[in-house]
């Protein structure tokens, strides 16, 4: 039941996955739901507490943020073909070009970006895609945004401050809580339609 459990849970991961890549696919949510539930009526779902705090990482009950991270920065990027800086070649990326003689930036071939290849430096060739080599990356910042360009940039977990999970109990309960020493069950499964 133990490795059972282990890949279940591992699966829902990548059911959040499918649903981050494809948001407007509403069978990507429903089928994290369903296996969720299920999850949670086979092995039962509780909240770690570990640091201190009661943490959530479940991706069915996490699902429901885009919210993710940013990174931000400068850098510099020289033309695949030419291997001048991209704000000043003649080159538009995305474009192919013909008589292209191969040559090395940086150990990348600049017919097909590869450190190692077949392409003899000086040899010409036609249908060669011009793209951008990052040469330098100053990274100054990571931020907080609502649709991270990389789906899987997204918040695994979070814990729960002691007022925010007082809050969520009902008050005829709440005398009973001793926290960090309660068993505290997620039934997020059950009452979300997705």
């Amino acid at each position: 039941m133990s490795l059972a459990e282990s890949l279940s849970r591992k699966a829902l991961k990548y059911f959040r996955e499918a649903h981050l890549y494809e948001p407007t696919n509403p069978r990507n949510r429903q089928r994290l739901h369903e296996v969720g539930k299920l999850i949670h009526d086979t092995f039962g779902c509780h909240l770690d507490f570990r640091e201190g705090s009661y943490w959530i990482d479940c991706p069915v009950l996490l699902s429901h943020s885009k919210v993710g991270f940013s990174i931000g920065g400068s850098g510099k990027t020289i033309c695949s073909i030419c291997g001048e800086d991209n704000i000043i070649c003649p080159h538009v990326k995305g474009r192919t070009y013909d008589g292209i003689a191969a040559t090395r930036w940086f150990g990348f071939c600049s017919i097909c970006l590869e450190k190692e290849c077949e392409h003899e430096v000086g040899s010409i060739h036609d249908e060669v895609q011009a793209c951008g080599i990052i040469t330098e990356v100053k990274l100054d910042h990571v931020s907080i945004v609502e649709n991270p360009a990389n789906p899987l940039c997204v918040i695994n977990s979070h814990s729960l401050t002691r007022s925010e999970l007082l809050a969520l109990l009902p008050e005829p309960g709440q005398e009973y809580f001793v926290y960090g020493k309660t068993a505290v069950d997620c039934h997020h499964c059950c009452v979300c339609a997705g």
